[in-house]
């Protein structure tokens, strides 16, 4: 270790030289492996055990705190990136040197930049835990830019054609612009004012976390007020369930969660459905594509971004001058937009010689963050890669598009990526998981949620009584297969969250929690029962899923508890988990669950209810009932009165006791149908499955009689 005391006595300078790997001043260009390198020509995966060791410099600032620094050889793992990457959509033969040189840089140790974020929140009073979560939603708390929407920084000060937040930052600071882009602190004061002047005086006034919530929309610097809304919920759900995150250089980043956060309902044209797949939401550009095609559609094409967010990709491609754009994006929860309609013709995989590469083909982009270190190989995660091979089978089906990839670049039809494409010079998609997309396109990938075995209920906190503010049900144990339970309950001020445990030793679960209307879960997390679960919105789903198959059954319970009540010991023993899309019976996705529970009660959840299908794709609905001479048998219905196809196997109207563990088959060619007791008087479970589009009203109602 040296040590060199700068003459004003402001800095101490610190080198660190582990294991040789800084010598001379000059990074060890040879440190990594030939079998490391082919790992990540063929992964990208980021293996802090391969890479070069983490070598740094501590800084002491004129206030007396140590700013660490690191430095890693990180451009072999760069250029690889780069080289499977779109070139021709983000301008990366331009952007490539600025991440070079950004990632070659010493970069700001995780707990340095936590400091920056101190400080910058308490000069211009903006909360600390807004700052952190911008900064890992936009760049993983990395300095390095652009991305796909010209953002620059750990908080991503933009600046292209519809928004100039590095200008802005870089007036209210008296600054440079360079200065913002190069420098880590820097550019977090510049995100703390903009946020402290978008709030305005009435900040002053502002008492919680929620208040702020106009002013990071402004923040985002986002093309439209409906993507501005998405993005600041983004950044608000990873303050609410808290996160944890590896950095480039071998850290770790880790949120509290603040699961007390509420923020309204999103905006209404959030919820517009997509015209050509219902499970996306529709937010056409008016620019960057061609109306009508010149060629029969034949062909499916995956991309990935490679930079940015969903949202930034999203905003990208509905600015006119970028002449680019995708029919679809699918974030790395699932979530699905639409960007150009199918009969249209998007720009994304042209190439000179090969008119028809975008006019036959559907284009779909993927959501990753080169900053992530994860990212590289996880970022693909289950639901995005679930989400993305449903709606090409979808599409496949519809227009007949060959269910295979070409082994060999060619002007053939099928499943490809852009790098298939004839004329195309690109390695995008890169490192598409394609083994592991073709079995869930293929419906062999079986998914992670296996065998569906019941549901209860936490409807009335009012009343103490099983089905009422507490509620069991049981895991069945199957061959090599994982089991999964469901609780339904409403959220008000006896029940604000609810403890669950078991009467057996199950090992670790996943925890999954959604509005019960909402088709994409919204916290998600894994440990050890007993675990609580806060309360998303006044009805909520949550599903139990056993993370190793069982050997014995087991009971779950769930309890209702109150905001006095002392929380699980196991509360903050959890790992918190990217919320994924419930998937049972791996074809079906289940779609929430209603309540037919009380012998002589009168209502909705009490002698009725009802409950969402998920339209764009198959369903799985599922009632429980309470076979009684006042409810002898239950109505199952379309909503609106509509006739609803079954169709005997695939489709079925199954029946069990709910402590039991085999369903019996109901014969119900067709909804409306009743189903009756199959064994006297109980507690029963009915699921209903449906066809993709089945239910035309897009809900299901169950009714005694």
């Amino acid at each position: 270790m040296n040590t060199n005391i700068i003459n004003n006595g402001l800095l101490v300078l610190v080198l660190c030289t582990p294991l040789g790997v800084w010598a001379d001043g000059k990074i060890n260009q040879d440190r990594l492996s030939a079998s490391a390198v082919n790992a990540q020509a063929e992964y990208l995966l980021l293996d802090t055990e391969t890479l070069d060791k983490v070598v740094g410099y501590t800084e002491v600032d004129a206030e007396g705190h140590p700013h660490l620094y690191l430095r890693r050889n990180l451009e072999g793992v760069v250029d690889r990136i780069v080289e499977h990457t779109d070139d021709a959509l983000h301008n990366h033969g331009e952007n490539y040197q600025y991440w070079r040189e950004y990632l070659r840089k010493p970069h700001p140790s995780v707990e340095t930049v936590q400091h920056f974020f101190t400080k910058a929140a308490q000069e211009f009073g903006v909360p600390v835990e807004i700052l952190q979560a911008i900064g890992q939603v936009e760049n993983n708390w990395t300095q390095m830019g652009p991305s796909i929407d010209q953002g620059w920084g750990i908080m991503h000060l933009v600046q292209n054609d519809y928004a100039d937040t590095l200008t802005e930052a870089a007036n209210l600071l008296g600054v440079s612009q360079p200065v913002l882009k190069d420098d880590a602190f820097q550019n977090i004061r510049g995100a703390a004012a903009l946020l402290a002047k978008y709030a305005g005086p009435q900040r002053s006034n502002f008492t919680k976390l929620e208040d702020w919530f106009e002013a990071v929309k402004q923040f985002s610097g986002l093309i439209n007020d409906e993507l501005r809304d998405m993005q600041a919920r983004r950044y608000y759900n990873v303050i609410k369930t808290g996160v944890v995150s590896n950095t480039l250089w071998g850290e770790t980043i880790r949120l509290d969660p603040h699961p007390d956060i509420h923020i309204s309902p999103q905006t209404a044209s959030r919820n517009t459905r997509s015209a050509d797949y219902a499970p996306a939401v529709a937010n056409l550009t008016p620019c960057n594509y061609k109306a009508g095609r010149n060629h029969v559609l034949d062909t499916w094409i995956n991309h990935w971004i490679g930079t940015g967010t969903y949202a930034g990709a999203i905003s990208t491609f509905h600015n006119c001058t970028r002449q680019a754009s995708a029919h679809f994006i699918v974030s790395a929860t699932g979530e699905i937009t639409q960007i150009v309609a199918v009969d249209n013709t998007a720009w994304h995989a042209g190439a000179s010689g090969y008119p028809y590469n975008n006019s036959r083909s559907i284009g779909v982009e993927h959501e990753v963050t080169v900053a992530n270190s994860e990212g590289w190989n996880t970022t693909w995660t289950t639901p995005l890669l679930k989400a993305s091979a449903d709606m090409a089978r979808y599409f496949a089906d519809l227009y007949a598009i060959p269910k295979t990839r070409p082994a060999a670049k060619a002007d053939v039809p099928g499943i490809r990526a852009h790098n298939d494409m004839p004329g195309t010079n690109t390695a995008c998609p890169g490192t598409f998981p394609w083994n592991t997309w073709m079995s869930y396109f293929s419906g062999t990938g079986g998914g992670k949620f296996g065998h569906f075995d019941g549901a209860g209920s936490l409807i009335d906190s009012s009343q103490a009584c099983w089905g009422c503010n507490q509620d069991e049900t049981i895991m069945h144990p199957h061959s090599g297969a994982l089991s999964t339970v469901v609780f339904q309950w409403k959220n008000d001020s006896r029940c604000d969250h609810i403890d669950i445990s078991s009467n057996a030793n199950i090992g670790e679960v996943i925890i999954q929690s959604r509005a019960w209307d909402n088709h994409f879960n919204t916290t998600a997390y894994q440990g050890h029962l007993p675990l609580s679960v806060l309360g998303e919105s006044v009805w909520n789903i949550v599903a139990v899923t056993s993370t190793t198959p069982l050997t014995t059954s087991a009971e779950i319970f769930a309890y209702c508890k109150q905001s006095y009540d002392p929380l699980t010991d196991n509360y903050d023993n959890r790992t918190v988990l990217i919320p994924e899309l419930v998937d049972f019976d791996f074809s079906y996705y289940w779609t929430g669950n209603g309540s037919l529970i009380s012998k002589a009660g009168t209502g909705t959840g009490k002698t009725q209810d009802w409950a969402v299908t998920y339209n764009g794709h198959k369903s799985l609905t599922v009632f429980q009932w309470y076979a009684s001479d006042s409810c002898t048998r239950v109505s199952l219905r379309d909503n609106g009165g509509n006739t609803v196809t079954l169709n005997g196997q695939e489709n079925e109207v199954a029946l069990k006791l709910w402590h039991e563990r085999d369903w019996t088959q109901t014969a119900c060619s067709s909804l409306p149908c009743s189903v009756s007791a199959t064994q006297g008087e109980g507690y029963y479970l009915i699921k209903i499955k449906t066809e993709s589009n089945a239910v035309p009203s897009g809900v299901l109602k169950a009714s005694c009689f």
